[in-house]
């Protein structure tokens, strides 16, 4: 089985600074220099000692400020939710946003330890030797729990079945987001209130559960858009949306560029 590592880099330029998407979650981790990101609506100052964590559903641009940005990059499978299992509260952070959280984290006081870690990732994954996969996976286990130990208010702590309950949805959404799904349905499918399962979702995702089925019909497109010549009606059927007005419309509030300039970008590339 292929490691949930997908690529592993140090690079000491940007080649990239305008807003931009990867359909892969990312971890950066800064060595030098300082940046200012823009995530969503939210800017950032990183520097040195500082750790960024994108989700595949988060847009960002970078502007240097200083003369120097060097970092580590990985990028992580987008589908590390659907095959996440019993490890679901450590890569949470790679996906979840509830409430008060931050994309950077610092670390400067402990660059030895994470720069040790990050450099082994990378070695590994310039090997690919015989099990590397699971080595891979592995040190980002080893990263994440670092992570979660230092900063536990990055990550949720809920009951098992709850966490058993909502990582369900989200892995429904992630595979099944053509199908049609009504918060009143899974309501009763799963037992629950439609107010207890909102306030549920919200607390631990960040959003709620409707806008997380949108941001995975979204991330689809994008991909769509990106990688393939599918046209824009089978991308609207592909995805779930209801119609292409409908979905050319939500395209643009969500990205700030309408699909078919989105498709040009990326197909410049």
């Amino acid at each position: 089985m292929a490691s949930a590592v997908l690529k592993a880099k140090f690079y000491d330029y940007i080649s990239k600074k305008s807003r931009h998407y990867h359909h892969c979650h990312q971890i950066l981790f800064v060595t030098e220099g300082k940046a200012q990101i823009e995530i969503n609506e939210n800017i950032y100052t990183a520097e040195k000692g500082n750790l960024i964590i994108f989700s595949k559903f988060e847009e960002h641009s970078v502007s240097l400020t200083s003369g120097d940005y060097h970092r580590y990059v990985l990028e992580i499978d987008p589908d590390i939710l659907i095959n996440a299992g019993s490890r679901y509260g450590i890569v949470s952070i790679l996906f979840n946003r509830p409430a008060g959280f931050f994309n950077i984290l610092d670390v400067s006081d402990a660059m030895d330890e994470y720069k040790d870690v990050f450099e082994r990732i990378v070695k590994e994954k310039e090997k690919e030797n015989l099990l590397s996969s699971d080595m891979l996976d592995l040190l980002m286990q080893e990263l994440l729990i670092m992570v979660c130990r230092r900063f536990p208010e990055s990550f949720n702590e809920i009951s098992e079945n709850n966490f058993h309950l909502v990582s369900k949805i989200q892995n429904r959404f992630e595979r099944e987001y053509k199908k049609e799904f009504t918060l009143e349905s899974l309501s009763r499918e799963y037992n629950l209130s439609v107010s207890y399962l909102s306030h549920l979702f919200k607390s631990v995702t960040g959003n709620s559960v409707m806008g997380y089925l949108l941001f995975c019909r979204i991330a689809a497109a994008k991909k769509f858009l990106a990688e393939s010549e599918k046209s824009i009606g089978d991308i609207v059927e592909s995805c779930g949306f209801s119609d292409a007005s409908n979905f050319s419309r939500t395209f643009k509030k969500l990205t700030g560029t309408s699909p078919s300039e989105f498709r040009k970008k990326y197909n410049q590339q």
